[in-house]
């Protein structure tokens, strides 16, 4: 269905911070996920025999992997684009010509940089199981390698690939994490001002999920009702 105006201006900001913060938090999961890799073959390559010593660096490359430092490295944009969604969220209510509370500049200046945190902290362990998901595989794909006699061009390409299907799931992550932090730092400012409704307003296209165009033509709704 199209959008009235004021929907319309809502969805535009929200798309576009949304953008801004999936690109960010996508080119720095795949920076991590680039040095770990060099970091991997770089362990396997000192020496390329298959000897005890090459022995070694199987084992070495196996630990080398570190999944807390991928999910830390977009820490700081977890935290960003909540705090930035709520300064947008009240900007936009203000554009409308609504008031905004104290309590809601309160909640800017003291409680909000707290909330963001703790909110990246809950959202870093997600992340974190998903790169262990990595290095599980990383290690069954180097060990399968060298059990298999391959010599060190083999198990490097073996190597390649799972960093491969790792950089294809970064900008999935950066997406629903950019989504998580952008909508829940807008909700959590509306709620400081007071919001008493609210209304879903879904892309509407192809890709759009019927749960959520049934949501958007639910239309205004209280605040603390969930959407059927």
């Amino acid at each position: 269905r199209k959008l009235s105006k004021d929907d319309q201006k809502t969805k535009k900001a929200q798309d576009a911070l949304h953008l801004k913060w999936e690109k960010r938090m996508n080119g720095h999961l795949r920076k991590n996920l680039m040095q770990q890799r060099a970091k991997v073959i770089a362990a396997l390559r000192i020496d390329p025999e298959l000897s005890a010593r090459f022995a070694r660096s199987v084992d070495e490359a196996m630990g080398a992997f570190d999944a807390w430092q991928f999910a830390n490295s977009i820490n700081g944009d977890l935290q960003n684009a909540f705090t930035s969604a709520a300064f947008s969220q009240l900007d936009l209510e203000a554009s409308f010509g609504e008031i905004v509370s104290d309590d809601a500049i309160e909640f800017q200046e003291n409680r909000l940089p707290q909330i963001a945190e703790k909110r990246a902290e809950d959202r870093l362990g997600v992340i974190d199981g998903i790169g262990n998901q990595i290095s599980a595989k990383l290690n069954q794909q180097i060990l399968e390698g060298y059990d298999n006699g391959e010599n060190l061009t083999q198990v490097t390409d073996r190597v390649r690939k799972v960093f491969n299907v790792g950089l294809s799931r970064a900008r999935t992550i950066a997406r629903t994490e950019a989504t998580i932090m952008t909508v829940g730092g807008a909700q959590a400012q509306a709620d400081a001002n007071g919001m008493k409704f609210k209304k879903w307003i879904a892309h509407e296209d192809e890709f759009t999920r019927e749960s959520h165009s049934q949501a958007q033509r639910e239309g205004w709704i209280p605040a603390e009702e969930p959407f059927k």
